[in-house]
């Protein structure tokens, strides 16, 4: 949600979380600028690319579409330990 304040130029972020079949599921949707998916998947350091790589870790799963001009949803699917 950082990002999208400060990156995005959203005027509109829808944030959801919901439990179902033992999974975490949580997606954030913005209207802002979106961006080249291609670079950011191939961009070392933070941001997506670490929250997917921490998702992995958990054995969920992280994902997002977008293109310029077209906003960002993201979506994140973690197991939920008993």
């Amino acid at each position: 949600m950082n990002n999208v304040a400060r990156h995005s130029g959203a005027t509109r972020l829808t944030v959801r979380l919901a439990v179902n079949g033992g999974h975490l599921l949580m997606s954030v949707e913005d209207n802002g600028i979106g961006f080249d998916s291609d670079s950011a998947q191939s961009s070392a350091g933070e941001g997506l690319n670490s929250i997917r790589r921490r998702m992995k870790n958990l054995g969920g799963t992280a994902e997002w579409e977008t293109a310029p001009g077209q906003g960002t949803k993201f979506r994140v699917d973690l197991p939920l330990r008993k």
